[in-house]
């Protein structure tokens, strides 16, 4: 793999690891023990459960990858792919809102 696509993802880990932990979660890299296993398992309040696989902007999903993605999803489990800082942030916002929209809920309905 090239030296810049190191740096960016060594970038987009410490990112996704910033905002999860911003939200109020963990986020723990996934020991490699199979190919095509995703990079992050993130844990957020309200017990939501993610795995993540980080790309560089423009990354494609390795054919391992994908495999281990379908088995993940037929168990019921969603897999999500971020490419680049835009869609990583994207998510994080998008969990943010989420959040945000569970505490309001919990708000109306337990006074």
């Amino acid at each position: 793999m090239p030296k810049d696509n190191h740096k960016t993802e060594a970038r987009l880990e410490r990112i996704i690891y910033d905002g999860v932990r911003k939200l109020g979660g963990l986020c723990e890299k996934m020991a490699p023990t199979r190919w095509g296993i995703p990079d992050r398992l993130v844990l957020l309040p309200g017990g939501r459960i993610y795995l993540v696989e980080l790309k560089a902007a423009g990354g494609s999903v390795r054919p391992a990858q994908s495999v281990w993605h379908r088995k993940a999803e037929l168990l019921g489990t969603r897999v999500v792919v971020l490419r680049g800082e835009a869609q990583l942030h994207s998510w994080l916002q998008h969990c943010a809102s989420v959040l945000e929209a569970d505490r309001l809920h919990r708000e109306r309905t337990n006074p």
